[in-house]
C-alpha cells in the first residue's frame, strides 16, 4: 500500500503522478484557458498565504479573514481550514482574478504559484525531514500542457518563489 493513498483516489482522475520529474506547461494571457483555473476553487490558505495577502491588501488579519475567507471547522483533520471566499456568482471565481490575470500575483497563495503541480507533504514523528510528493493537476479545461516549455519540479518551485512559502509554513 502506498504512503499517499489519497492521491491514488484522485477525484475524476485529475491528479497524475510525475513519472520522471519533468513536465511540459506554460500559462500566459494568450492561451485560450487563461484564468479558468481561478474558478470553482476550494482554495485552502496557509498562514503564510494569509500573511502575504493581508499585507498586500493593507488589512489587519481580522479584516482579511472576515472579508475574504470562510472557516471550515468540519473537516477530517479536526483543525479549522481557512478557505479563500470565492465570488458568489455562477463562476465562483477567485475574488482577485481579473481579465488581465491575478491582481495579487506577487503575493498569490502557494497553491496558485505551484499550479499545475500539486504537493502533498507529511512529517513522520521523530524524523526531521519533511516527505513531499508532487503530482500534476490535469484539469479538463487546461491546455497549458500542450505548450513546449519543459520544467522540473525544482525549476518550477524556484521560478514561482515557492522555497519561501515552504520554509515559512513548515
Amino acid at each position: 500500500m502506498s504512503e499517499w493513498p489519497a492521491l491514488e483516489r484522485s477525484p475524476g482522475g485529475i491528479f497524475s503522478p510525475l513519472t520522471d520529474n519533468t513536465f511540459r506547461f506554460k500559462c500566459h494571457p494568450g492561451i485560450e484557458c487563461f484564468n479558468r483555473c481561478c474558478a470553482g476553487l476550494r482554495l485552502i490558505l496557509t498562514p503564510y498565504d494569509i500573511l502575504r495577502l493581508k499585507n498586500r491588501l493593507r488589512l489587519s488579519s481580522g479584516e482579511f479573514l472576515e472579508r475574504h475567507t470562510d472557516i471550515d471547522e468540519e473537516n477530517p483533520s479536526r483543525f479549522p481550514m481557512v478557505k479563500l471566499r470565492m465570488t458568489r456568482d455562477e463562476s465562483r471565481s477567485c475574488p482577485f482574478v481579473t481579465r488581465q490575470g491575478c491582481a495579487v500575483y506577487e503575493d498569490r497563495p502557494g497553491a496558485c504559484r505551484l499550479y499545475p503541480l500539486g504537493r502533498a507533504s507529511a512529517r513522520t514523528p521523530g524524523e526531521e525531514r519533511l516527505k513531499e510528493k508532487f503530482f500534476l493537476v490535469r484539469e479538463q479545461h487546461c491546455i497549458g500542457f500542450q505548450e513546449l516549455k519543459t520544467w522540473t519540479v525544482s525549476q518550477m518551485q524556484n521560478h514561482e518563489g515557492m522555497p519561501d512559502y515552504i520554509r515559512m509554513n513548515y
